[in-house]
């Protein structure tokens, strides 16, 4: 099915189905989108070569949080994890000036963000300008998917001009969701994105409990909810965006999608 979609809101109907496909024909901007990061006083990942941006030095920067920017030649570079990277409880922004894409190689998540122990401990994970691939989440004890993000409790995340392609969460336990998942964060903003070709029990794209939604010229393709049952102890829901209890978060009662 061809489908050109100009609502500025799309309907319940759109993110709670998970067995239409649809094809946008061109993404125009119609809506305000997020501001990016300002990049100034950014530490480099890299000297200018491949070689250099290994994954091990990238944890280390991430470490110690700030602004992190991707500094690995001019060539398209891709870093394969053979380990999920750690985000602290800092605040950590990296860009990947559009020519880095990180790959959990079909084995391991990409990025896991460490839980706070309440709101106010809560810290900003910020991406810009990368492809986040083949990251994979393996159903555990309340982990509850992100094979490319999961937020653990408490944070925000502000996400602008990232692809999303071929990550995979649980594909049928519950709440497991495919490329990313947050619990009680106050803002989740998704800004000029593309998801592609992912997949989870519930929420193939993205999936959430109790976090405030932005999803702004955004495209979902290929997107698919796996579970089946259509309840959220079964999956099923959502083959793009998987949404329980964006009021649970106790600071931001809200979701908008705009230009999807």
């Amino acid at each position: 099915m061809r489908s050109t979609i100009t609502s500025t809101v799309l309907s319940t109907l759109f993110f709670l189905s998970s067995l239409s496909s649809i094809t946008v024909i061109a993404q125009v901007n119609i809506c305000p989108g997020s501001a990016p990061f300002d990049m100034t006083g950014a530490v480099n990942w890299g000297n200018g070569t491949p070689g250099s941006c290994t994954q091990a030095s990238l944890q280390t920067l991430i470490n110690a949080g700030g602004k992190i920017k991707c500094n690995c030649g001019s060539a398209p570079f891709t870093l394969v994890l053979t380990s999920t990277l750690t985000i602290p409880l800092q605040e950590v922004i990296i860009d990947g000036g559009n020519n880095v894409t990180i790959s959990g190689n079909n084995s391991v998540r990409i990025f896991d963000k460490l839980p706070a122990a309440n709101q106010a401990g809560g810290k900003l994970f910020g991406l810009q300008n990368i492809v986040l691939a083949n990251g994979k989440a393996v159903s555990k004890t309340n982990e509850l998917g992100g094979g490319a993000i999961f937020g653990r409790a408490f944070g925000s995340m502000k996400i602008v001009n990232v692809d999303f392609i071929n990550n995979e969460g649980p594909l049928s336990a519950s709440d497991d969701c495919g490329a990313v998942h947050t619990i009680l964060y106050k803002e989740v903003i998704f800004s000029n994105c593309t998801f592609r070709n992912n997949r989870g029990a519930n929420g193939g794209a993205v999936g959430t409990i109790g976090s405030a939604m932005f999803f702004t010229n955004c495209s979902f393709y290929n997107n698919s909810a796996t579970g089946t049952g259509g309840t959220f102890d079964k999956g099923g829901s959502g083959g793009a965006i998987y949404v329980d209890g964006v009021d649970q978060n106790g600071v931001t009662n809200f979701m908008s999608i705009c230009g999807c």
